[in-house]
């Protein structure tokens, strides 16, 4: 990425990446990708499949009206005091 803004005299592109997967932390930890973005991915993902499941099926209402969660960005300098 570096490269490309280098050659099209781009100031200032950053990599952005989402999900702590394998791949995208080895670039990371590479230098291409300037930032991963980090989510949990049972509370983004699977618990509002899950509540929304319930309501339909059950006419269940959630048991909270709000669900905070934590997400993470990670950079080449705190990855390893992160993970």
């Amino acid at each position: 990425m570096r490269a490309y803004a280098a050659r099209w005299s781009i100031p200032a592109a950053h990599l952005i990446m989402h999900d702590e997967i394998p791949a995208n932390l080895y670039e990371l930890r590479r230098g291409v990708a300037d930032f991963v973005i980090g989510q949990d991915a049972v509370q983004q993902g699977a618990l509002p499949l899950s509540l929304l499941a319930d309501y339909i099926q059950l006419k269940q209402q959630p048991p909270k009206e709000f669900y905070h969660t934590d997400i993470r960005v990670l950079l080449r300098h705190n990855i390893e005091n992160l993970l």
